[in-house]
């Protein structure tokens, strides 16, 4: 196999193995994840053939970004975009090769980071439509506690 070709396969199977480790992402609230870039230098693919053609073995860090669709409701998602780093090992067999991508990312948290903002615009919201029913309420107001917006209290803008 020519160079070119290796380098060509190398970014083909490097962009199929991270894909799979993205599908394999299961968890509440997370209803579903792509790959949005793989991100591998020209420069990298020819070190990991160089790699390849001394031992037929090579491993690299693979940056990528990921697409994660978070449930938000019974109709509705949010797209959140993950950058996530990979660790990529590929071996070389004759003119086969076999690609492996894994992550260490905690997509758990990764969740709460995406949903984060929404968050904070329902906790606002909530808080205002509380504040609009008795507007005598004070900020440390018990119905504010029982509600879980004592947080939220902190940033009123009204």
């Amino acid at each position: 196999m020519s160079k070119p070709e290796m380098v060509a396969n190398l970014r083909s199977a490097i962009d199929e193995a991270v894909s799979a480790s993205v599908q394999a992402v299961k968890l509440p609230g997370i209803d579903g994840a792509d790959v949005r870039t793989v991100n591998m230098t020209t420069e990298q693919l020819h070190q990991v053939a160089a790699q390849l053609n001394q031992g037929h073995h090579s491993e690299s860090i693979v940056a990528a970004e990921v697409e994660l669709f978070l449930r938000i409701s019974n109709a509705d998602v949010l797209l959140s975009i993950e950058p996530t780093e990979f660790r990529v090992a590929v071996e070389a067999h004759e003119n086969d090769l076999r690609v492996a991508a894994s992550t260490d990312k905690d997509w758990a948290r990764a969740w709460e980071r995406g949903i984060e903002p929404t968050r904070q615009r329902a906790l606002q919201a909530m808080k205002e439509d509380v504040w609009n029913l008795d507007a005598t309420l004070a900020e440390d107001s018990h119905t504010f506690q029982a509600l879980g917006l004592e947080s939220a209290m902190t940033n009123r803008s009204v």
